[in-house]
């Protein structure tokens, strides 16, 4: 996990959170950051996009006191200035897209630092841990500790909520995941109709504005 030591600007206070340039501790909801974005690539040691050999998906759910949090189009795609990154977004429809031309194990951090939204066991944006509020993590219906370190798997359904326990679904409707296909290993569309199987080209336009 990317942490700092001790109480390091760069983690914003919590030191199980994810930092790098343009991380922010806003109150949701989240706009993609862009004018780091190529550091925070290059911090993570992210693979380039082109060929995607490997390219999966999963869906993300952020609810803040039971109340749906938007996860925006284009976290990780800065077209005017050409910055992409292979975890990212194309519509604000949840659905994560990791996509490399070898194996990665793509993080819940990593799509956060990519976002440009902290994200800890004790922080998300703006909101920290107080209480019975919690930042509280669940996966496929189960809760997963460490949160910033799991791996994304193809066709995960997380749910992350901010509040009680019983304030949001732990396992939300993941009916958003059938206009995507494949599966890691495989040639995978980004959504049905698009690239072909015998097609290894990233979903992601770098000739498009």
């Amino acid at each position: 996990m990317l942490a700092g030591c001790g109480e390091k600007d760069e983690n914003l206070g919590d030191t199980t959170a994810n930092y790098g340039p343009g991380v922010s501790a806003t109150p949701p909801p989240w706009k993609p950051e862009y004018t780091n974005l190529r550091g925070r690539i290059k911090q993570l040691g992210l693979p380039p996009v082109g060929d995607e050999r490997y390219h999966s998906h999963s869906l993300l759910h952020v609810y803040n006191d039971g109340r749906l949090v938007e996860t925006p189009a284009n976290i990780g795609i800065d077209r005017p200035n050409k910055a992409y990154s292979s975890v990212h977004t194309h519509e604000p429809d949840g659905i994560i897209h990791l996509e490399s031309s070898r194996p990665h194990k793509f993080t819940l951090g990593d799509l956060f630092v990519i976002w440009g939204v902290r994200f800890g066991t004790e922080s998300l944006g703006s909101l920290e841990n107080d209480g019975d509020e919690q930042v509280r993590v669940y996966v496929n219906g189960k809760a997963v500790k460490n949160a910033p370190d799991y791996v994304m798997k193809d066709g995960d359904n997380i749910a992350i909520g901010y509040g009680t326990a019983d304030s949001f679904p732990h396992e939300p409707d993941k009916s958003a995941l059938k206009t995507v296909s494949g599966k890691g290993g495989k040639q995978a569309s980004c959504s049905k109709g698009g690239a072909g199987d015998d097609d290894s080209k990233s979903c992601i336009d770098e000739s498009a504005e």
